[in-house]
């Protein structure tokens, strides 16, 4: 792919090199020619049949060499934008957390199921169709007003307004027409200039708060705090008097007239607490808002006024057991399964961690679910445990399968926010704690009896650390058990996942072997399947039965060398050591797993009444496997083994 680079890089640097005021020309047909957009249309899973446009989500293809280049234009772009950008806004800003938006949010509105409290409302504001409406003039008038060169805006501009689209129907490409206003959906560029353009309608609520055309929300007047902002999720908070949504929606008006973003009136929803039921009917009739009641959900997650109730945290038990109740999971493996705990679940509850400190009885719930899909899939059958959830979650080298215990992570998760506050990270939501909560005080205003905090956050110059470890914080704080020795002959670089998942449960001697289901159920024959002469237990069935041996010593025999064997635990002990060799190290502890995993699989064939292969069968795959893997490993550029592959066809002769 390499002889592709150079004409993409001088097109890229035809870009930079002439594209001023006065030789505009070759830029202008460069972009024509590489910023043109193919729209696809994908059917919404809500509406199948398709009858309507409405019931298809458009998809932007930008062209690649467009993406380069608005990509380095983005890359500059970002870095100057937290020092233009008001804290309001947190979206697409460095060191801006979506999570401290909720969580103001969450302060701000915690006494509104009370009646005692005084007048004050938060409006949840819906701008119709935000990327698509903003006007090219506007932002060129932002980016002038910012002082960036001319040269930079004409970079800016040229990305912007030289789209040109074509609609994908029927797998062929219709129409060739150009935009005249919005931005592109997949251009690089286009978040930062629409949180530029938020940023224009910030200042302007701040200029009216400012001039008394509406009210500052209760505990907001100190900070001038007027509304909170994520993209295009907006929440104007006010005093909730008439005369202040007035003023706000005039601020809408004015907004609207000069970036051509538009507030939906009617998708937007007014929370009222502490007035009057004649200015509650009055704001009704009046507006276009639908008043609406919290909890609510905002920014994916419950806006609650109290402490989280089941009701509260039911979305996320809901959401769990639907990415794991898909007829895709049922063809999943334990390995399968673990990524899929892992990568997505854990991601789903660690969004809800950094917010709440979830209850007992959720985070007990949550892992009743994934140990019962862990062993079952999304059947769901607590019976089928074959470790216990406890042991799962610890780390690798402890004998777990390196989950992170939600228990831990609620802590760690509330630790980090801790942090933010001690460590005085410059966030519209740490100076209203500070402002409203601490009082100007310091959060270390008790005295304690120990210096945790200093080895968790502080350096060498007593100053507290510029980024929160969450890893470090949760090796502090969880409780730690006794490493084990084999977890290195298990867990190690280019390991087959659903072999090393076979091999940590034999570890485990969690394997339903013969001698194990004879403890269930006494009617059940032990006998060892594939030698017909003894009990099958895990020490026999790897690898000192006689089928399995000649596997094992054909396959293992000349890597192993003077440590080659049959019996169980010389084996682990072999494959947990370090060798001098890495590729000798490699090939052991792989064909060790590889054996493992096809044995097994081979023995519950024959148990459910399988064709049975020969040992010869099995070798043969095992030593295709192994050629595959190797040839894997030097595919994806990883050149620390030498020659693995002839010192495997060496080991074979």
């Amino acid at each position: 792919m390499l002889h592709f680079l150079d004409p993409i890089c001088r097109v890229v640097n035809l870009l930079y090199c002439t594209c001023d005021l006065t030789q505009t020309s070759t830029c202008i047909v460069v972009f024509m020619l590489t910023s043109y957009i193919c729209i696809h249309f994908l059917p919404l899973l809500s509406s199948p049949t398709g009858h309507f446009i409405s019931h298809y989500r458009p998809l932007s293809c930008c062209n690649v060499i467009y993406k380069i280049i608005s990509k380095i234009i983005a890359n500059r772009l970002k870095m100057v934008l937290p020092k233009f950008i008001a804290g309001n806004q947190t979206a697409f800003v460095k060191d801006r957390l979506l999570i401290e938006n909720l969580l103001l949010a969450t302060e701000l509105v915690k006494d509104y199921h009370k009646e005692s409290v005084s007048s004050r409302c938060a409006i949840k504001i819906d701008i119709s169709k935000a990327f698509n409406s903003v006007q090219w003039s506007f932002i060129r008038n932002i980016l002038l007003s910012m002082d960036f060169p001319m040269e930079f805006v004409h970079w800016i501009m040229l990305c912007i307004s030289t789209a040109s689209f074509s609609v994908q129907v029927n797998g062929e490409l219709v129409g060739f027409f150009q935009s005249k206003r919005g931005l592109r959906q997949g251009c690089s560029l286009s978040p930062y200039l629409f949180v530029m353009s938020m940023d224009v309608l910030s200042k302007l609520l701040d200029q009216a708060a400012s001039a008394k055309k509406f009210g500052y929300h209760s505990r907001c007047k100190e900070l001038s705090l007027t509304h909170l902002s994520f993209a295009d999720d907006l929440m104007v908070l006010s005093d909730g008097k008439v005369r202040s949504i007035d003023g706000i929606v005039e601020v809408f008006d004015i907004f609207a007239k000069f970036s051509g973003l538009k507030i939906s009136m009617e998708k937007s929803t007014i929370y009222l607490a502490g007035v009057t039921e004649d200015v509650y009917h009055e704001i009704q009739n009046r507006y276009q808002f639908d008043v609406g009641q919290l909890p609510v959900r905002y920014l994916g997650l419950p806006l609650v006024t109290k402490r989280l109730t089941a009701t509260d945290y039911s979305p996320l038990l809901e959401h769990i057991k639907k990415k794991i109740g898909t007829w895709t999971t049922r063809y999943l493996s334990y390995a399968g399964r673990l990524n899929l705990i892992t990568s997505v679940l854990w991601s789903i509850c660690n969004f809800w961690l950094a917010a709440f400190r979830l209850p007992r009885e959720c985070i007990r719930e949550i892992d009743k679910i994934c140990s019962a899909f862990l062993w079952s899939g999304p059947d769901l059958n607590p019976r089928k445990t074959r470790v216990c959830w406890g042991d799962v979650c610890k780390p690798k080298q402890e004998g777990g399968l390196g989950l992170r215990s939600l228990k831990e992570m609620n802590e760690v998760s509330c630790l980090k926010l801790i942090w933010r506050i001690v460590s005085h990270t410059n966030s519209l939501w740490v100076r209203w704690i500070e402002q409203y909560l601490l009082k100007h005080d310091t959060f270390w205003s008790v005295q304690t009896t120990t210096n945790m905090d200093s080895v968790l956050w502080r350096g060498r110059n007593d100053e507290y650390m510029p980024k929160f470890s969450t890893r470090d914080t949760w090796n502090q704080t969880r409780n730690t058990s006794t490493p084990v020795t084999w977890h290195m002959g298990i867990w190690f670089a280019h390991a087959t996942p659903k072999f090393s998942f076979c091999a940590w449960l034999a570890v485990q001697n969690r394997l339903s072997t013969g001698d194990k289901m004879l403890q269930w159920n006494r009617r059940l024959s032990p006998t060892c399947v594939l030698c017909n002469n003894n009990i099958e237990t895990r020490n026999h069935l790897f690898f000192s039965c006689c089928y399995t041996a000649e596997i094992w010593e054909n396959l293992a025999k000349n890597i192993y060398k003077a440590k080659f064997s049959t019996n169980w635990s010389t084996i682990l002990t072999s494959v947990s050591t370090t060798w001098r060799n890495r590729t000798e190290s490699f090939l052991a502890r792989y064909i060790f797993q590889a054996t493992i995993h096809t044995i097994w699989h081979e023995r519950n064939g024959r148990r459910h009444g399988e064709r049975s292969n020969s040992a010869t069968h099995l070798i043969w795959w095992l030593d295709k496997q192994m050629r595959n893997q190797i040839s894997t490993i030097a595919a994806s550029g990883d050149h620390r083994y030498d020659k693995p592959l002839q010192l495997w066809f060496q080991s074979r002769s």
